[in-house]
């Protein structure tokens, strides 16, 4: 839509609204001549109390009726693209959150990898310092035979 005919629409409900708020009021009191006139009315069988009054209230009613029926109508189309804008931002909201939790995975995965990678180091430098124990045992277990271990003695052991 374009930004004049909002803007129409804008000032007709605006002017709807008065004329509705105007036609609820309740009308003052009639003078003494207006009074007068309207007994003088009140004795006229119907058919004579002015045809076009009734046209004019039936055209009134016919061009409210239009009038409301534009409104509903630009309501509508309103509410409408209020509704799409909704959708197209859920599905934003629904694709960031699955990135998000993607994302939260690899992170869980990274750090399950890390945690099984120390293990192994620890675990393969625990074997190491039990190695380095057992040959410092044998180490002192040939000194206290011999007295003496050599570099060659060592190399024939190992």
């Amino acid at each position: 839509m374009s930004d004049s005919v909002i803007l129409e629409s804008n000032e007709e409900l605006t002017q709807w609204k008065e004329e509705r708020i105007n036609s609820l009021r309740t009308p003052d009191l009639p003078s003494s001549k207006e009074k007068s006139e309207n007994n003088k009315n009140a004795c006229k069988p119907l058919s004579d109390l002015g045809t076009p009054t009734r046209e004019s209230a039936l055209t009134n009613a016919i061009k409210e009726n239009e009038n409301l029926k534009r409104k509903l109508l630009y309501v509508t189309k309103e509410n409408t693209s209020l509704l799409q804008e909704m959708s197209k931002l859920k599905e934003k909201q629904m694709k960031l959150e699955d990135d998000l939790r993607e994302v939260s995975n690899m992170d869980e995965l990274d750090t399950k990898e890390e945690d099984s990678e120390y293990a192994k180091l620890a675990a393969t430098a625990k074997r190491q310092h039990v190695e380095i124990d057992r040959l410092k045992m044998d180490i002192q277990r040939l000194r206290s035979k011999c007295g003496h271990v050599s570099k060659e003695t060592m190399l024939c052991s190992v």
